[in-house]
């Protein structure tokens, strides 16, 4: 087949104006370009072709949903309602449908707990000092396999893994250290077993908590102390005499 020579022309605001000049070897191209069978027809036949070019229907714009990925990589979705006073509550959802399409309210932050549950809480200033939180998660980090604290206004909750990472090990074999220890902690069910609650600004004292995991399953209050003395007692010392936390 001989070459076809065309030329498209748009038509915009009333004028007339060349928008493509050049030949192809099949008609059957065209289509491509959104020339139309009868306006191919014209085109053999050497008729001028006005090509009136369709606008594109712009496309609704969303924006992403927002979402939070707890530490086991399970999505959670943000989701509003109203109670029957007409207060908006956040709530978090691993079902995306109906969620909200922007990010967490001002005012308001995504909260993981030691079940890897997401909750949609309002932020509170902590009253533990930073350099207190930093000297109990250090003292964790080198006591208990595979911490977990949450963090509530004037207390600390600590949390410790029912399996370490020496008996999970073996069935993680086929993958590298650093691969073993993310899907590790995935597994881990975790277990209170200490509560720090700050209880005089000034003085900076704390009761101390630990959880019986024996026999009541309560909170047993061991009293007061300044915070160095509860890591040295229910960590350290702990420790050294090898009873599980």
């Amino acid at each position: 087949m001989s070459k076809i020579g065309y030329r498209i022309i748009l038509e915009k605001d009333g004028k007339k104006i060349i928008l493509l000049d050049q030949e192809i070897n099949k008609p059957k191209n065209l289509f491509e370009l959104g020339v139309n069978y009868e306006d191919q027809l014209n085109l053999i036949k050497g008729l001028p072709v006005v090509h009136t070019k369709k606008k594109k229907k712009n496309k609704e714009i969303f924006s992403e949903k927002y979402t939070y990925k707890n530490r086991n990589g399970r999505a959670y979705y943000l989701h509003q309602r109203q109670n029957k006073n007409g207060k908006i509550l956040y709530t978090m959802s691993q079902n995306s449908a109906n969620a909200i399409q922007s990010d967490i309210p001002a005012g308001y932050e995504a909260h993981e707990n030691y079940e890897g549950r997401i909750f949609c809480r309002k932020k509170r200033p902590l009253q533990i000092d930073p350099e207190e939180i930093q000297l109990i998660e250090n003292a964790l980090k080198k006591y208990v396999d595979y911490p977990f604290t949450d963090k509530h206004d004037k207390t600390i909750f600590l949390y410790s893994a029912d399996k370490s990472h020496d008996s999970l090990y073996p069935f993680f074999e086929m993958y590298t250290p650093s691969d073993s220890t993310k899907d590790i902690e995935k597994l881990h069910h975790y277990t209170p077993f200490l509560k720090i609650s700050l209880v005089d600004l000034n003085k900076r004292l704390f009761r101390c908590y630990h959880y019986d995991n024996y026999m009541s399953y309560e909170w047993i209050d061991n009293g007061i102390s300044t915070l160095n003395e509860i890591i040295q007692e229910h960590l350290i010392k702990r420790n050294e005499l090898d009873i599980p936390f």
